[in-house]
C-alpha cells in the first residue's frame, strides 16, 4: 500500500496562511508539553477554572465602559484649570492626573477607537487656544500635545496589528513551500511501507536517493486543507487536494508507523 501527494503550486490564500499558523502553534504546544509537563498541568487547571466562570454580562461591560469614559473626561476637566494654576490647584492636578490615567488605561482596553477619536478632537482646541493666546492659555499646550500623541498612538495601534511569531513563521514556510520540489524536480511524494520517497520525471536522477525512515518523522499536523510534515527540524506543506488515496487509511497507516498526528 502506498499513499501519494502529487505536487501542485501552493496558492497564496489567507485561509491557508491561517491554517499553517494554527498548525505551527499546535506543534509548538506539543513540544512545550513534552519539555514542561508540570507547567502545562497548572496551565490546564487554570484554563478549566476560567472556563467554569460565568461570562461578563453585556450590562456590566457597558457599565465599565461608561465609568471609564466618565473617569477619563472628569480627569481632563480637572486638568484644564489645574495645569493653568498648578501651585494653587496642586491637589486638583494630582486627582485629575490620576483619573485621566486610570480612565485612559481602561478605555484603551474597552473602547480604544473612542479614546483615540476623542483625544484628537479635544487636543485640537487646546493646542490652537494655547498658541493663539499664550499669555492666558499657554500652559494648556502640554495637555493638548499629550492628548494628540495619545490619540495617534491609540489609533495607530488599533489599525496596525502586529504579527505573532506563528504568523511570521507561517508566512516564511508558505513562501518556501515548494523549495523541495524545485530543488529535486520531484513530481510526487510517496508514503511507502518501508519509508518516504519521491518520484521525478523520466531521465532525471534522484538527487537524494533512499527513503526517509518514519522514525525521523517527528509529527504530521493536520488542518482542514493541509498536512504539515515535520522531519529533522524541517517542515513541508502538503495539500489535501494533492493527495491520492484513502484519507482514513492514510491516518491509520501513519499511526501504525508510530507517527504522531496533531489535529489543528
Amino acid at each position: 500500500m502506498e499513499y501519494k501527494f502529487v505536487f501542485q503550486a501552493v496558492p497564496e490564500q489567507e485561509e491557508l496562511f491561517r491554517q499553517v499558523s494554527q498548525g505551527l502553534e499546535k506543534l509548538t504546544e506539543m513540544y512545550s508539553r513534552e519539555k514542561l509537563p508540570g507547567l502545562w498541568k497548572v496551565t490546564d487547571r487554570l484554563n478549566r477554572a476560567q472556563e467554569g466562570k460565568a461570562p461578563i454580562s453585556s450590562g456590566r461591560r457597558n457599565f465599565r465602559r461608561v465609568m471609564a469614559l466618565v473617569d477619563w473626561l472628569l480627569g481632563i476637566f480637572a486638568l484644564i484649570p489645574a495645569v493653568q494654576s498648578p501651585r494653587e490647584l496642586g491637589t486638583l492636578l494630582a486627582v485629575g492626573a490620576a483619573a485621566f490615567g486610570v480612565g485612559a488605561g481602561m478605555l484603551w482596553v474597552l473602547l480604544p477607537r473612542t479614546l483615540g477619536v476623542l483625544s484628537l478632537l479635544i487636543s485640537l482646541p487646546l493646542i490652537m487656544g494655547s498658541l493663539g493666546n499664550p499669555d492666558q492659555l499657554g500652559n494648556l499646550l502640554g495637555l493638548g500635545v499629550l492628548l494628540l500623541l495619545l490619540g495617534l498612538a491609540v489609533l495607530f495601534s488599533k489599525f496596525r496589528r502586529k504579527e505573532n511569531p506563528y504568523e511570521r513563521a507561517a508566512r516564511d514556510l508558505l513562501s518556501h513551500a515548494r523549495d523541495f520540489q524545485r530543488d529535486t524536480q520531484a513530481e510526487a511524494l510517496l508514503f511507502l511501507p518501508e519509508g518516504i520517497g519521491y518520484t521525478v520525471p523520466e531521465g532525471v536522477e534522484l538527487s537524494e536517493p533512499g527513503l526517509l525512515d518514519y522514525g525521523k518523522l517527528e509529527a504530521m499536523v493536520e488542518t482542514a486543507d493541509l498536512w504539515l510534515m515535520v522531519a529533522e527540524q524541517k517542515g513541508m506543506i502538503l495539500q489535501k487536494q494533492e493527495f491520492q488515496g484513502d484519507p482514513d487509511g492514510f491516518r491509520t497507516f501513519l499511526q501504525e508507523k508510530g507517527v504522531r498526528i496533531i489535529p489543528a
